[in-house]
């Protein structure tokens, strides 16, 4: 049969009317309706009398037979709906992760719900409330009428909201709202039925005709259809993360002898309904990233629960359309730590490995997933075993398990007393080519189900016996009685707070000794192996906002705009002189980490470390504060190399600067990440201007070497979280074989490679960012002119540079240091905040506050090679001079004017341009320009 147009199955409205007519090709235009009731969501832990000998014996044999079954997909589909239209378009690969590099959006509604909480707690409960504000949390569609809306308790509304953000911020939703939802309790039931009491509730133990047509059919149109409607008109442009029916699948796997599970309307409901979901939201946006629900390690942990949970992923067909599964949904299973291996901590092995840690004592019942980092690692391996080619990823609610031992009985699921918040939403998991996040996916602070009697004093139509055990809020004399699932419990959301562990422990410090230049720096190895930036939230400086507000009063039309748009726009914070590092606003170093720490999660800061002795030798405009070599006036005499050492300068550097650096970094113990950007110009300069002798002096080349060797070690031992990265000139200096050759054994005499991430070009330059080519030497001898990666605003490619534009250059250094430091495969970041136009200067020679440049790419790691180029970002702050013209806007001489300030390419050497001020200081009709001319996106 011949394959229907796309057009031909989707309605009006976008609803996949194929796969209801697939399935209920009679009643899919009948109308029906539903009795709406209040909903939320449980949780069931497993049976624990699972461990039994002979059960046992059971889960060791279907695990080998799952592992070995060659049995074919197309023999399971009895119940799936096929839709040949979805196209596999599962996320795989560590690039995948669609949390990475996204600002998390935070729901409006969510802090109002925490403002109630606020207003009366005290103390430390009240800080994390409050810190709690900005941590995002996932969204729980768990009614029909949570989806359409413009306001923010609704999906629509949200996707609005989340889409004016710059960029729009990645959202995360909870599908929830099956036919006989929670089939194995009573706290969470939902709205719609399989088959319905007269009270408007399910009546779970009727099968009907074993289909749940009528059901199927509501949750099709009336709820799915409906979410799908709202994807397809954002087109993919916010970035969507779904979870999928919390509780139903791992249901049908261990709780079949429940007649409200294991009856055929039940599982024809969950089975139909969640392949339903998940290929009609797939193809509704193609870029939402989505989780099946899996349980816990403590429900389908064990061989055979795992093994049937395997099989009926298998059955539904859409593990294409996966990006992975979500575990601990609404639980308090502990996170732990991920063992080496499967199976490591079985039969009472290596009880002194943190990773066999059990407080739910599950590994004496033959459960290795005590944890839920070990659960993941079992789940993966079983999968893929199971599902040929299916290797998926995991998230894990960490919302509410920041307590590992509060219960006395692991079984108990509901408002349990004692439990804390988790880790806060992050990327930075325990291992990243499995685990895509820890995220908050579950609400802290509503509740997971009703005491007997309401705070009302009503009797609770939903109450779950469970929500009564000795571990749940509310069981205990004098204890607040707790509301409806779903609804805001304040006397658990101070719990929570109460016992928060939202960040990981402090990495104890090691010591530092402030040695001089003749001593090692005692550090241990540590590489940053992943990229620094991607899934966090940059930190945008108060004091940038407030140096843009004086540009913005007087500009007009979109030059103001833009300029009111930059506001928000990171940019790295300049330490270029001693007074900058401690303080406490927020034109300090010590100021910035502490505003930075209080976000939620905290922000990542980027620091310039810029203040070696004899600073930037090849130039006058930002010559620096400390000198090998001091004349009258204070000013360095960059000619008189002394003794040849710069030992008082390094001794300055070294103790009044790099020190103070570490004992800034050190105080915070890795909780704020941190990228360092070390000395731009110091180490290009050797490479290139060695025969200018304010460069080639001895005294300035120990100075440049020692200095960058120091800060390196010592600011890797102060804070190993951090993310280094050395300057590298940039493609139209270090680009030519010769250069590059020369950069590379500078860098390997210096024995710092195993300390970095990388490199960082273009730092406070004007290159053109370009477009990357396929592989090396692409455009040299005029090869593939008519290709966009050979533009070459700046005829470099003509004087035997391959490296013509940023990208280029990131791509040839990789190789350079790859090859010449074995083992060596650094990471770049480019500047590009004034690189937005390519072909503004007459001579590409010029660097000084530019005419005709613009503002480039906003910080992003979005980049064209992701496994080379961690980030743009603005490195140099936009608006903040490259040094003065010769006579300053007082009128006044310029102490520090470098000629090239006055090149033709430069602003003020037009009659009628205003005057430069200072390298460093405020321009405002250079900011003005950049904005005028700007290519943020």
């Amino acid at each position: 049969m011949a394959m229907a147009a796309t057009s031909d199955l989707v309605s009006d409205h976008g609803f996949r009317t194929d796969l209801c007519l697939e399935v209920f090709p009679s009643e899919c235009d009948a109308e029906n309706t539903g009795i709406l009731a209040p909903i939320a969501r449980r949780r069931r832990f497993a049976n624990w009398q699972m461990a039994s000998s002979a059960l046992l014996l059971v889960a060791a044999v279907v695990a080998v037979i799952v592992a070995t079954m060659t049995t074919s997909q197309s023999a399971m589909k009895d119940d799936v709906l096929d839709d040949p239209l979805a196209a596999p378009r599962a996320l795989t690969g560590a690039d995948g992760n669609p949390f990475r590099g996204q600002v998390f959006y935070v729901n409006p509604s969510y802090k109002a719900s925490l403002s109630k909480s606020i207003g009366d707690a005290e103390g430390t409960v009240q800080k994390t409330l409050q810190d709690m504000m900005d941590v995002p949390s996932a969204y729980w569609l768990d009614s029909r009428g949570k989806i359409k809306g413009t306001e923010t308790d609704s999906m629509e509304g949200i996707m609005a909201d989340a889409a004016k953000k710059s960029p729009p911020e990645l959202v995360t939703f909870i599908v929830y709202d099956l036919p006989n939802r929670d089939c194995h309790a009573k706290a969470s039931n939902g709205e719609l039925c399989c088959t319905y009491k007269a009270d408007g509730r399910c009546d779970y133990a009727d099968p009907g005709d074993g289909t749940c047509a009528a059901g199927l059919k509501q949750y099709m149109q009336e709820y799915i259809d409906q979410i799908a409607e709202v994807l397809k008109s954002y087109g993919g442009t916010v970035p969507v993360v779904l979870v999928i029916e919390p509780d139903s699948l791992p249901n049908l796997s261990t709780n079949a002898g429940d007649p409200r599970c294991g009856n055929a309307a039940t599982k024809s409901a969950y089975k139909k309904g969640v392949s339903y979901a998940v290929q009609s939201l797939a193809a509704a946006d193609p870029k939402a990233a989505i989780y099946l629900d899996a349980g816990h390690g403590g429900w389908l942990g064990w061989p055979n629960n795992m093994a049937d949970y395997v099989q009926t992923i298998k059955s539904l067909d859409v593990a294409d359309h996966l990006r992975g599964f979500a575990s601990n949904v609404a639980g308090y299973q502990p996170l732990g730590s991920i063992c080496p291996t499967y199976d490591y901590c079985l039969n009472g092995a290596h009880p002194e490995h943190a990773c066999c840690a059990d407080p739910c004592g599950l590994l004496s019942k033959w459960d290795p997933a005590q944890n839920e980092l070990n659960y993941a690692l079992h789940l993966r391996k079983a999968m893929s075993e199971g599902i040929p080619g299916f290797e998926p990823h995991m998230i894990i609610d960490t919302g509410r398990n920041g307590v590992a031992d509060m219960r006395a009985d692991c079984a108990n699921w509901c408002n349990i007393r004692g439990a804390g918040v988790g880790l806060v939403p992050t990327t930075a998991t325990a291992k990243e080519d499995l685990l895509d996040a820890y995220y908050w996916l579950k609400t802290p602070g509503e509740s997971d189900g009703c005491t007997e009697m309401l705070p009302d004093g009503s009797k609770c139509p939903r109450f779950d016996a469970d929500c009564g055990s000795p571990d749940s809020l509310g069981s205990k004399s004098g204890e607040p009685r707790a509301p409806e699932a779903g609804q805001w419990f304040d006397y658990q959301i101070k719990q929570l707070a109460q016992n928060a562990r939202m960040q990981p422990e402090k990495a104890a410090s090691s010591d530092h000794a402030s040695t001089m230049m003749s001593k090692a720096v005692p550090v241990l190895v540590r590489k940053v192996e992943v990229n620094p930036f991607k899934g966090q939230v940059f930190y945008v400086n108060p004091s940038y906002k407030a140096s843009l507000s004086k540009s913005i009063g007087d500009a007009e039309g979109t030059v103001q705009k833009t300029l009111q748009d930059m506001m928000d726009v990171p940019s790295a914070y300049w330490l270029d002189s001693r007074g900058k590092i401690k303080g406490t606003e927020t034109d300090s170093m010590e100021g910035i980490m502490a505003d930075a720490a209080k976000k939620s999660p905290p922000e990542l800061v980027t620091f310039i470390v810029y203040d070696l002795p004899n600073r930037d030798c090849h130039a006058k405009a930002s010559n620096g504060e400390l000198c090998c070599t001091y004349k009258a006036d204070g000013r360095c005499d960059y000619a008189d190399p002394g003794d040849g050492t710069c030992a008082a300068g390094l001794k300055q550097y070294m103790q009044e600067y790099i020190d103070q650096i570490a004992e800034v970094l050190k105080s915070y113990g890795g909780t704020v990440p941190v990228v360092l950007v070390i000395e731009p110009d110091s180490l290009p300069n050797l490479s290139t201007n060695a025969g200018d002798p304010r460069c080639g002096n001895a005294a300035t080349k120990s100075a440049y070497k020692k200095g960058v060797s120091y800060a390196v070690q010592s600011l890797a031992a102060a804070d190993p979280k951090a993310a280094i990265y050395l300057d590298a000139g940039h493609g139209g200096w270090l680009g030519w074989p010769n250069n590059m050759a020369d950069y590379v054994q500078t860098i390997k005499s210096l024995d710092v490679a195993d300390h970095l991430r990388g490199f960082a070009s273009n730092v406070a330059g004007y290159q053109p960012l370009g477009s990357i080519c396929p592989t090396y030497d692409y455009c040299l001898n005029g090869a593939h002119p008519e290709h966009a990666c050979c533009a070459d605003p700046c005829g470099l490619l003509s004087k035997w540079d391959p490296a013509q534009n940023e990208l280029n250059y990131a791509l040839h250094l990789r190789k350079a240091m790859s090859e010449g430091i074995p083992g060596f495969e650094p990471h770049m970041i480019i500047d590009t905040g004034r690189n937005g136009v390519a072909d503004m200067r007459a001579d590409c020679a010029n660097w000084c506050n530019i005419r005709g440049a613009g503002v480039g790419l906003v910080p992003t790691t979005a980049t064209a090679k992701e496994d080379l180029l961690d980030a743009y970002y603005w490195l140099k702050t936009p608006g903040e001079s490259d040094g003065c013209t010769e006579m300053l806007p007082d009128g006044s001489k310029c102490p520090r004017f470098d000629a090239d300030c006055g090149s033709p390419d430069s602003l003020g050497s037009k009659s009628g341009e205003p005057r430069a001020p200072e390298a460093g200081q405020w321009f405002d009709y250079q900011i003005k320009q950049l904005a005028q001319n700007a290519r943020m996106h």
